[in-house]
């Protein structure tokens, strides 16, 4: 899974430099599909390492990320709902006989995406009242954590990575 993402994003970056050889150069190209796959190995090591409550919890410490970090949270929470309803919904589509052809597979995507999307605004409705009954002020509090830094840890986490880049000039 992780090295399909990263080959994916690292192709991404190639397709995406074929315009810039001829302007720019193959130097500056590479530096873009180098810089394409740091950043893909960076932020799959950072989602397969970190709970994403943890992430939080740390960006909440600092005070100017506070308040996007509950949005996120916020977010995170809705996103389930959404994703449940749209279960829902696709299976009671999909017994009624939808999705059965090419022309009725675009025009019942297109419907439910607009269902979804209405059944959301109306749904945010219902959540917003429920949070202005239990007097939120807006921010979430999360619990302390206490970490421990082990170097056998990291030292894993680099072998990881190492492991990816090898993969990676292997094919």
């Amino acid at each position: 899974m992780v090295v399909k993402f990263v080959v994916t994003l690292t192709l991404f970056g190639l397709i995406s430099t074929i315009t810039f050889v001829f302007d720019y150069g193959i130097y500056y190209s590479l530096v873009v599909v180098l810089k394409t796959l740091s950043g893909a190995m960076a932020l799959s090591f950072l989602v397969l390492t970190t709970p994403i409550d943890d992430i939080f919890y740390f960006a909440s410490k600092v005070n100017w990320l506070s308040d996007i970090t509950d949005i996120a949270k916020n977010m995170e929470r809705f996103i389930v709902l959404i994703e449940d309803e749209y279960g829902i919904m696709y299976k009671a589509m999909l017994v009624r006989g939808g999705f059965s052809g090419f022309k009725a597979k675009i025009t019942d995507t297109g419907k439910l995406a607009g269902l979804l999307f209405v059944n959301t605004m109306k749904r945010w409705g219902e959540i917003k009242d429920s949070i202005d009954a239990r007097c939120s002020r807006g921010c979430l509090v999360y619990s302390e954590k206490n970490f421990v830094f082990s170097i056998l840890r990291v030292a894993l986490c680099v072998g990881y990575c190492l492991v990816l880049v090898g993969i990676l000039v292997l094919i």
